[in-house]
């Protein structure tokens, strides 16, 4: 039977060095059960800078969730065109825990806009915050008390912080909008599409802000479920 937390040949995986980008390969042969052989993966036709003995994320996918491990590169080789990097897990993977949280589908007006140490200071503070330039306005696809998604054309890179203005209530009630600080942890590329579904999380949220969260999504999946009945009756 094969384990969650194993990672198998076959096995698509995700490679991140430090707060760079997302690269996607797969595991093609362990070596003597103990180091890991997958091609070195490229974007854009530019290949994922690795050496011997950088330290590397490997992130996986299963059913019960999304999978994380530490690996270290033991060695890079060359079969023919193709570059394979050799990677001994430092650790078991282990299951991110981030994802536990219920997330409600809905879609919602988001505001991305810069984020800085002085902008995060007046949010702490309550004071009013009017001069932050705004990247883009997306419509976000699910939500949770501790984080948000979202599908958007614009290149982006994990460990980027933003500030965000959510549209929580109806847009054309006068309610302000929700302001919170988020950070990029997933990316996710639809080559087809040319889009990015980017996963963020949030952060130094104060103890009213997770209760508005809380009571908005109770909210939201309520009206769900009511929505459902309509329709199966």
């Amino acid at each position: 039977m094969r384990e969650d937390n194993v990672l198998y040949i076959g096995d698509k995986i995700e490679l991140v060095k430090g707060k760079g980008r997302v690269y996607k390969t797969m595991v093609e042969d362990i070596i003597e059960g103990v180091s890991y052989l997958v091609g070195v993966p490229s974007y854009g036709g530019i290949p994922m800078l690795l050496h011997d003995n950088d330290d590397v994320i490997v992130v996986f996918y299963r059913d019960s969730g999304r999978y994380i491990v530490p690996v270290k590169v033991l060695a890079i080789e060359k079969k023919g065109e193709v570059r394979y990097a050799h990677l001994l897990l430092k650790t078991q993977p282990h299951r991110d825990q981030r994802r536990e949280a219920f997330r409600v589908p809905v879609r919602i007006r988001m505001l991305i806009c810069e984020h800085s140490d002085e902008i995060e200071k007046k949010l702490s503070a309550y004071e009013d915050i009017t001069d932050v330039v705004t990247l883009e306005t997306v419509a976000s696809k699910d939500i949770s008390v501790s984080g948000i998604s979202f599908i958007t054309k614009r290149e982006y890179m994990l460990g980027e912080k933003y500030m965000l203005k959510l549209h929580l209530a109806d847009t054309l009630s006068n309610e302000s909008p929700f302001i919170i600080c988020a950070e990029i942890v997933r990316i996710s590329r639809a080559v087809e599409a040319n889009t990015y579904n980017i996963g963020m999380h949030f952060f130094g949220q104060s103890r009213p802000m997770v209760e508005k969260l809380s009571k908005y999504m109770l909210a939201q999946q309520q009206k769900q479920i009511k929505q459902r009945r309509l329709i199966s009756e």
